[in-house]
């Protein structure tokens, strides 16, 4: 059943979206991605920490990674509109968590306010820019949109340094809570928690379908014009998204029964290579209503991923709950659009299979033979998965002295290590 919702939009109109005066690039309008209220009181409410120790609370520090491997890998830069001094202290602390989590030594530059967006309605933020790559030189994928903050980190230098690469607005009119302790109270909303969420937005998690329903209002990709020529281009997001059957969703034809039928099957995936690892080997869920919903639909993970480390990038948010910790899988699907991931805040993922034949580099496709290969290429919180059927009975020389997680997958039934 389809929760109440709000609805959040967005009129930019600080911002001059013609062509860019930098050769070879062409810039397109983002989209507003909706991130809903859930009325539902909530027996337990999700309550989940920053994964950072500096960052955490004296009850969780003993669970989250060290400060010392988790040192700021991100130049992250905010100016603030209408923002109290706890408003900002919350604020900025979500900027530090993600401070951790990308690679990032072009400045993302982000643009927050707060203004009265109506009942219901927590926030909103858009990738202020695609950036376009009309060569081939200088972004990975030529005639392929990138959100702006991430193509500033491909090429080494801000394309329109005078502009915001994320534009986020937050509702005056809601009941905040701007503690950063993750311990919301019950008529309140954690502001930590929807920061997170819009930024993570903002840095290329968001599909370009849209659709009202209709056949004729269906499409997929973001629309530009050159040379009085309309076309529209899949983003970078975009070409990682599947139907149930493997089909990319952006090889059916915009306008088409067969993209809407898509779109509203509950069956789409991003599938790529880090965000499947991070999904136990298994492609990733999208939020996919059988009745499309325009700027929540195709733009979140599916609501399995509730209750999970996973939850924040879920389409809605209840008071009380606070999600301080991005999820492995979220993080999987920004470095598999082309971010760049500290590998110190973040454990790898390797894969064992007993009857694998080929080269072995502990990917999914070409996993060790051994958990003893495994962990020797292991760090602290590694997850290690078993590909192998039936039982996998190995003698392990090396002692386990690391933390590491042993999990099985895909039809693995047992693991003894003796």
């Amino acid at each position: 059943m389809i929760r109440p919702f709000m609805v959040i939009s967005i009129v930019l109109t600080c911002l001059d979206f013609t062509n860019a005066q930098v050769p070879d690039f062409i810039s397109v309008q983002g989209k507003e991605i909706i991130y809903r209220f859930d009325p539902a009181i909530k027996e337990k409410p999700l309550r989940i920490p920053s994964p950072f120790t500096n960052l955490a609370t004296p009850d969780n520090r003993k669970l989250a990674r060290s400060s010392e491997d988790c040192s700021l890998s991100a130049d992250i830069r905010v100016t603030y509109a209408g923002f109290n001094a706890q408003a900002q202290m919350a604020f900025q602390h979500a900027v530090d968590i993600w401070k951790r989590c990308i690679v990032a030594t072009t400045p993302i530059r982000i643009g927050v306010d707060f203004t009265n967006l109506g009942a219901n309605t927590l926030g909103q933020a858009i990738v202020a820019r695609y950036i376009i790559d009309q060569s081939g030189n200088d972004l990975p994928m030529k005639n392929v949109p990138y959100p702006v903050a991430l193509a500033n980190n491909i090429v080494g230098y801000d394309i329109y340094p005078s502009e915001p690469d994320i534009i986020a607005e937050f509702n005056s009119g809601v009941s905040w809570y701007f503690g950063t302790d993750g311990k919301t109270p019950a008529n309140q909303i954690d502001f930590v928690t929807v920061v997170l969420h819009e930024i993570c937005h903002g840095l290329g998690f968001a599909a370009s379908a849209q659709s009202d329903n209709t056949v004729s209002n269906t499409f997929i990709g973001r629309d530009y014009t050159i040379d009085n020529e309309s076309e529209l281009l899949p983003t970078i997001f975009d070409r990682k998204l599947e139907e149930a059957g493997g089909t990319k969703i952006t090889t059916l034809p915009n306008f088409s029964n067969q993209l809407l039928s898509a779109l509203t099957s509950e069956l789409v995936f991003f599938d790529d290579m880090h965000a499947r690892a991070a999904n136990g080997g298994k492609r990733v869920p999208l939020y996919a209503p059988t009745i499309f919903d325009q700027g929540s639909s195709i733009s979140h993970l599916a609501e399995s991923f509730n209750g999970t480390v996973n939850a924040l990038m879920t389409y809605s948010l209840a008071a009380e709950e606070s999600i301080h910790d991005p999820g492995p899988v979220n993080i999987g699907i920004l470095e598999d659009v082309g971010w760049p991931i500290n590998q110190n805040c973040f454990p790898t993922y390797l894969y064992v299979n007993k009857n694998f034949v080929g080269v072995e580099t502990g990917a999914i496709l070409n996993p060790f033979k051994s958990l003893e290969k495994a962990h020797e290429q292991s760090t602290n919180g590694s997850t290690i998965f078993f590909l192998s059927s039936g039982v996998h009975d190995e003698t392990n020389d090396q002692l386990l002295d690391r933390k590491v997680l042993l999990r099985l997958a895909n039809g693995g039934s047992s693991v003894i290590i003796r």
